[in-house]
């Protein structure tokens, strides 16, 4: 398994699943779209998310725009997990409630 935080199919998953998960009104998408948006919030305070670059943790191009961002967090959510747990651990379960996996 690849630590790289690289992975196009977790990223391409990720557009089809924000696509997905703002278009649905079950459970899981209302779940998905609360914590999104509660995600999505809290990056765009200018501290946190300076803090989120200059960790080096996240690629650059999370930066590019919110979707992205989703796309590349879920890529180093599933790439690395312990290290983004240990660095980022209430974004870490913020993302686990969003895919509503179990921490």
């Amino acid at each position: 398994m690849s630590s790289d935080n690289l992975n196009l199919g977790i990223h391409e998953f990720a557009h089809v699943l924000h696509y997905q998960g703002s278009q649905s009104s079950d459970s899981s998408g209302v779940l998905f779209s609360r914590m999104y948006a509660v995600i999505n919030e809290e990056v765009s305070e200018t501290a946190f998310r300076e803090q989120l670059m200059q960790s080096n943790y996240f690629r650059v191009y999370a930066f590019t725009n919110q979707f992205e961002f989703l796309a590349v967090i879920l890529e180093n959510y599933f790439e690395t997990p312990l290290e983004f747990k240990t660095r980022f651990p209430d974004l870490y379960q913020k993302v686990g409630l969003m895919l509503n996996q179990k921490a």
